[in-house]
């Protein structure tokens, strides 16, 4: 089911597999970007999903006002709010967009009450997802 759709992001969920899909395309606006997560968010809490994915493979800069808002805004949210299990990450192909994502996920890691690993495509995140004896961590 797809909840937002544009060419820089996409939101949806698959309420069978109970996971949440945020992909990200090029530079995206910050309006946009805010939308999105908040969107996912929205998403996630409302549908009681239990996996996350951020793919980010194509995705481009994240300015650090946006960091700022995702760390005092999205980041307590999902620690806080959810039903999260576990929480994957398609890495960025740019470098210093890789970067900063690790930066973003190192400084949350322990507060997060779930899991969170990098993965280089979705078909292995899902496989991570419903492995039930990972406990592997960013």
């Amino acid at each position: 089911m797809v909840h937002l759709s544009s060419a820089e992001t996409t939101v949806s969920h698959d309420p069978e597999l109970q996971i949440l899909h945020l992909t990200s395309r090029g530079n995206i606006s910050s309006s946009l970007y805010r939308l999105g997560l908040t969107t996912a968010l929205q998403v996630t809490q409302k549908e009681n999903l239990h996996y996350w994915i951020t793919d980010n493979l194509e995705a481009a800069y994240i300015s650090p006002t946006d960091q700022d808002w995702f760390n005092e805004v999205i980041a307590p949210a999902l620690a806080n709010s959810t039903d999260l299990k576990k929480m994957a990450l398609i890495e960025p192909k740019d470098v210093y967009n890789r970067m900063i994502l690790e930066e973003m996920i190192e400084m949350f890691m322990h507060t997060f009450p779930f899991p969170m690993q990098f993965f280089n495509d979705v078909p292995s995140a899902i496989e991570w997802f419903h492995d039930s004896n990972s406990l592997l961590l960013l």
